[in-house]
């Protein structure tokens, strides 16, 4: 990496830094740019274009059909120590960044620009911790013939899919207070990027299995209760029947479930299903459990049997799900060539020259097309 980052310094590239804000936790994310670029050729025009700055489309996906606008703010481009006017030309497609051209006269060296943008970062899909956002972003630089993009976001957030047109990303170029920073090196002028992230804390994906653990023991403790009244130990009946019913109920009031703070995100989560999935199974049978007590007592071998399979099942929900997230399943990652959904991420291969994350049948048309080349 050092070799292509002396390299790239003496191609006089471009180096582009993008900073993500704090992990979100609205619809959109704010994104801070700072390009620093060599002075272009003045155009005999009277205005000179500087930078091409572009939105992949559709927001919701990770293969770019089309680009947009971004939406700016706090344009500011500075050379030489002084600060020079700028217009932002907007077309179907981009935003382009031009300066007079007489106010390049006599500036030496490189210029600076800065803007911040909230078109780049939207939350794509998922609810809770299985929530993801989409990081979209194409900047062509005049006269430059290649780029350097830096990356910096939160420790909190985690990369899902990378598909881009680097050469070369690095896994992790530095992590600073509260910031991860990542480098990518790109062969030409024109960088796009289309990242998928999520959260990172592995202990919250964990707690998906809490809920079926949780109707575990509350389906477990219906059947004791039922045992228990009928044997004629109602004291003891009471303490397990609070058991049955308190943990489930706990873990289940959650205020964001099932909401979106959108109508576009309207995809389940695997959260959303094994919240179902527990409440499915808990409910009817502990109701069952209730009526069983209080009114229809011939049936209560039926309903020992169902609290005990239902609880079997959402016992081994929760014991799936842990060994899920031990495995990589969860939380989901995805191919960064054909962005499938990678199923088994430690069975994934990593392409050492690139540093892509692939699928087993990416990796292979990989390695065959670098043999044919030599």
């Amino acid at each position: 990496m050092h070799d292509l980052l002396h390299e790239y310094a003496e191609r006089g590239a471009a180096v582009v830094r993008l900073r993500v804000a704090d992990a979100p936790a609205t619809y959109v994310g704010t994104v801070h740019v700072d390009i620093d670029m060599p002075v272009p050729a003045r155009s005999r025009s009277p205005w000179t274009p500087l930078v091409e700055l572009a939105v992949p489309l559709p927001l919701d996906a990770l293969r770019a059909t089309g680009t947009a606008p971004p939406r700016v703010t706090d344009l500011s481009v500075t050379g030489g120590g002084r600060a020079l006017s700028t217009r932002p030309v907007t077309t179907d497609s981009c935003l382009l960044v031009q300066v007079p051209s007489r106010e390049l006269r006599g500036v030496p060296g490189r210029l600076h620009i800065t803007f911040t943008s909230a078109s780049l970062f939207f939350l794509v899909g998922g609810d809770g911790v299985l929530q993801t956002w989409r990081l979209g972003f194409a900047v062509r630089a005049a006269s430059v013939p290649r780029t350097v993009i830096n990356l910096e976001h939160s420790p909190e957030l985690s990369l899902r899919c990378r598909v881009d047109s680097s050469e070369y990303h690095s896994l992790a170029q530095g992590v600073g207070p509260g910031t991860v920073r990542k480098i990518g090196f790109y062969p030409s002028g024109r960088a796009e990027i289309t990242y998928l992230f999520g959260l990172h804390s592995e202990s919250r994906f964990r707690n998906l299995a809490m809920l079926p653990f949780a109707g575990c023991v509350g389906l477990f403790s219906s059947a004791l209760t039922i045992a228990l009244v009928f044997g004629g130990y109602t004291d003891m009946a009471a303490v397990t029947l609070a058991l049955a019913l308190a943990p489930p109920v706990l873990q289940a009031v959650r205020p964001s479930t099932g909401f979106y703070r959108s109508a576009d995100i309207h995809s389940r989560s695997p959260g959303a299903w094994i919240f179902a999935t527990s409440i499915a199974l808990y409910a009817p049978a502990t109701l069952f459990a209730v009526l069983t007590i209080t009114d229809l007592s011939e049936l209560r071998r039926v309903s020992q049997v169902v609290c005990y399979a239902f609880g079997v099942l959402l016992g081994l929900l929760g014991t799936a799900i842990l060994v899920a997230v031990r495995e990589q399943i969860l939380p989901p990652h995805y191919c960064d060539v054909c962005t499938t959904r990678l199923i088994w991420r430690r069975r994934s291969r990593l392409h050492r020259a690139s540093r892509r994350t692939v699928c087993q049948r990416c990796f292979a048309d990989i390695e065959a097309d670098e043999q044919a080349r030599g």
